[in-house]
C-alpha cells in the first residue's frame, strides 16, 4: 500500500528536503519486504504530491539501472510517472552503461514528450571482489558484458592488500572518466561508499582532486 510513501511525505513535511529518492529493491541478502517496482512508487509519490501531502516544492528522484533497463524506460516511461530526475546505478560496465545512455540522448534528442529528466551518474567504491559481487547483485547485472571479467580481475588483486586498493581506485577513476566524457550532458554524480573502507577510498578521490569537477554539482558527501 500507499503506508511507507505517507509516513515520508509526512516526514518530508516536518524536515523540508529537497526531493525524495523513490528507490525500490534492497540488499541482495535480505528477506525483508521492499518495493520491487520503482515506477509505481513514482506515481504513488507524484499522486500524493498532486494532493498535496508530499510539498509541490519536493522533487521527485526515480532510479534508473542502465546495466540491465531499456533507454526507453528511463526517459519516457518514468518520466511520464512524475521523475524529476534520475540517479543511475554505477557503470559496472562501461559498454552497456554508455549504450543506454546513448538510447536516451537519442530519445531526448528526439523532442519527445515528456521531457527527459536530468540524469545523476551513480558512483560505487566497491574495496574487493566480493563487494563488487554485492554491486553485480544489487543491479542485477551477473553475465552483462565484462562485469564477469571485473570481477575475476579484482579477485585476482586479493593476495595483496596494495594491489586490492589500487584496483579499487582505479575502478573508480574509471566510472568517474566515463562520467567527465559526457560533459555537460550528466547534471551531476552521486557517491555511494556504502561501507567504511569505500569511504576511505572516496576521501583518497577526493584529496587527489579526482571529484573536483563534481564539486559544485550532486556529489554526494562522504562525511
Amino acid at each position: 500500500g500507499g503506508e511507507p510513501l505517507l509516513g515520508a511525505a509526512a516526514g518530508a513535511q516536518q524536515h523540508a528536503p529537497d526531493a525524495l529518492l523513490l528507490v525500490s529493491g534492497g540488499h541482495p541478502a535480505r528477506s525483508l519486504w521492499r518495493p520491487t517496482d520503482s515506477l509505481r512508487m513514482l506515481e504513488a509519490a507524484r499522486d500524493l504530491r498532486e494532493r498535496g501531502l508530499i510539498p509541490s516544492g519536493i522533487e521527485l528522484w526515480g532510479v534508473a539501472n542502465p546495466l540491465t533497463e531499456r533507454p526507453e524506460r528511463a526517459a519516457v516511461e518514468k518520466a511520464a510517472a512524475g521523475a524529476d530526475a534520475l540517479v543511475t546505478q554505477p557503470p559496472l560496465s562501461g559498454t552497456a552503461w554508455l549504450r543506454w545512455w546513448d538510447g536516451v540522448q537519442l530519445i531526448s534528442s528526439s523532442g519527445s514528450s515528456p521531457s527527459v529528466p536530468p540524469v545523476v551518474g551513480g558512483l560505487a567504491l566497491p574495496h574487493s571482489a566480493g563487494a563488487l559481487r554485492f554491486w553485480v547483485a544489487l543491479c542485477g547485472a551477473g553475465g552483462v558484458e565484462g562485469i564477469d571479467e571485473e570481477v575475476a580481475a579484482f579477485a585476482a588483486s586479493a593476495s595483496s592488500p596494495a594491489a586490492q586498493r589500487e584496483h579499487a581506485l582505479a575502478l573508480a577513476r574509471r566510472a568517474l572518466s566515463l562520467y567527465e566524457s559526457l560533459g555537460d550532458g550528466l547534471a551531476g554524480i552521486h557517491v555511494m561508499p556504502v561501507t567504511s573502507s569505500g569511504r576511505d577510498i572516496a576521501r583518497e578521490l577526493l584529496e587527489e582532486g579526482a571529484l573536483r569537477r563534481w564539486d559544485s554539482r550532486e556529489a554526494e558527501s562522504v562525511g
